[in-house]
């Protein structure tokens, strides 16, 4: 299959690339390029934010959570409509978890064979600066850099450099992206906040005007359309015979998520029914299972707390034994008391009898794999699953039925619920890394439903 496709990342500092890869995919979009964004790593942030602020197909490609043959099935499964994909790399090219380069920017971009484009800092450019990316490029084989951008630079700077760039490293300085701090600075909100989606996307329309006077699209393009075919497998995935709804918490208080968990679920036969625990009175009909994803309820804590019915519509289902997978905000809710910023308490769901509260500091452990404990609604003791942990809340209920280990670290410690009907925590799963046990989840719905229907009428 001929995919034309790119990666931008980044030699060795973060340089804001999340933004700088949305203005070059904005201005791609600007010459008619219908765009599929991907973004390498555990990172569900950037895609849901360039969804948003772009409004283009958004997935992520992470070699820790993947195959090699559901990287290159990901990747072109998402792009049925599209014909041209932008990939954004990890923060520095050949880190991946622990020591490894496995899931790193040089990972996805051997498996994909895409052409890499680097941004590289050069305020301050200098001859040991050459040395330093030839080392880089040297590194390992198969690594594909073609191209570079220039960052905080100038124009003189960018001629200056750029036939000593090609003599020396064999690559094309593609461009150079001046001074723009200014719009690239997204609000960690920028999810939930409608007012601070308009402001970014104003600010973004401003860069990648500043970007279209500045890089080589043209080169850019054709550097793209070099990228090799390739083959791809289509996965055997087990499928229900009738589907089953699934309610899928999504308002500006629940936004944090994989859209790619969605998609596997559709795959083998769930019905998924977007719900806002903000502003809806009840659960959907005919709702067989639950999923409250990650966000931010501390925000709209007071909202959440006040919206009753649909507080109670969620613990009556729970209480009758619904399937429910609840992560990272999903789980607070869930909780009896939420206590925000200010140490206001608020009153949740209720179906966990424990507290969440803000925690001394945030907590990033990136990937992250987890072994049941016991026998659970995912699967049988000793199942693993894979994804990763970020929180900046706590709970009172710690939750020992699956012990985690961050990759790269040789220490396990309790991290999740496993009880009856549900799955929760702070760790956010990655569902293809295990699909049958979120087969598992779908056929416990089934079940659920069928317990329902066998129920004599008017119970």
């Amino acid at each position: 299959m001929h995919l034309p496709r790119i990666l931008l990342t980044t030699a060795y500092s973060d340089n804001r690339k999340t933004m700088l890869t949305a203005g070059i995919s904005l201005a791609l979009q600007q010459r008619g390029r219908k765009l599929s964004y991907f973004s390498c790593g555990t990172d569900y942030l950037a895609p849901r934010i360039n969804a948003r602020l772009l409004e283009i197909h958004s997935r992520i490609l992470d070699t820790y959570f993947m195959s090699e043959e559901q990287i290159r099935y990901q990747l072109v499964s998402n792009t049925k409509y599209e014909d041209f994909v932008v990939m954004e790399g990890m923060q520095r090219f050949y880190d991946g978890v622990g020591y490894s380069s496995v899931a790193s920017s040089y990972d996805l971009a051997r498996v994909t064979d895409t052409p890499v484009i680097l941004i590289v800092n050069a305020s301050d450019f200098t001859v040991t600066n050459i040395s330093m990316l030839k080392g880089l490029i040297d590194y390992k084989q198969g690594n594909n850099i073609r191209g570079i951008i220039f960052n905080k630079a100038t124009k003189a700077i960018y001629r200056r450099w750029k036939d000593v760039i090609r003599e020396e490293l064999g690559i094309t300085l593609l461009g150079f992206i001046p001074n723009v701090s200014d719009y690239l600075a997204p609000s960690m909100y920028i999810l939930t906040d409608p007012d601070e989606v308009q402001e970014t996307r104003k600010r973004l329309y401003d860069l990648a005007s500043i970007l279209n006077n500045c890089i080589d699209f043209d080169a850019l393009i054709d550097l793209a359309e070099s990228a090799p075919d390739f083959e791809y497998i289509e996965p055997d995935l087990p499928h229900l015979e009738k589907p089953v709804r699934v309610a899928v918490a999504r308002d500006n208080a629940f936004r944090l998520y994989y859209e790619d968990n969605m998609d596997l679920l559709r795959a083998m036969g769930a019905e998924t029914v977007l719900f806002s625990p903000l502003e809806d009175k009840e659960l959907p009909e005919n709702t067989a299972a639950l999923i409250l994803v990650g966000g931010h309820p501390e925000i709209y804590a007071e909202t959440l707390s006040a919206n009753r019915s649909m507080r109670e519509s969620i613990l009556k289902a729970l209480k009758g034994g619904m399937p429910c997978l609840a992560f990272g905000g999903g789980f607070m809710y869930l909780c009896k008391t939420l206590l925000d910023y200010r140490k206001l308490p608020h009153e949740m769901v209720g179906f966990l009898d424990a507290q969440t509260f803000p925690a001394d500091e945030s907590e990033a452990l990136g990937h992250m794999k987890l072994i049941a404990q016991k026998d659970t609604l995912l699967g049988k003791k000793g199942t693993v699953l894979l994804g990763h942990g970020y929180h900046s809340f706590e709970s009172s209920l710690k939750g020992e039925d699956f012990l985690a280990s961050t990759e790269g670290e040789d220490r396990w410690f309790p991290f999740g619920l496993g009880a009856g009907n549900l799955v929760a925590g702070f760790a956010h799963l990655y569902y293809a890394s295990n699909p049958e046990a979120s087969f598992r989840f779908l056929k416990a719905a089934e079940s659920y439903l069928q317990g329902l229907q066998d129920l004599p009428a008017g119970e």
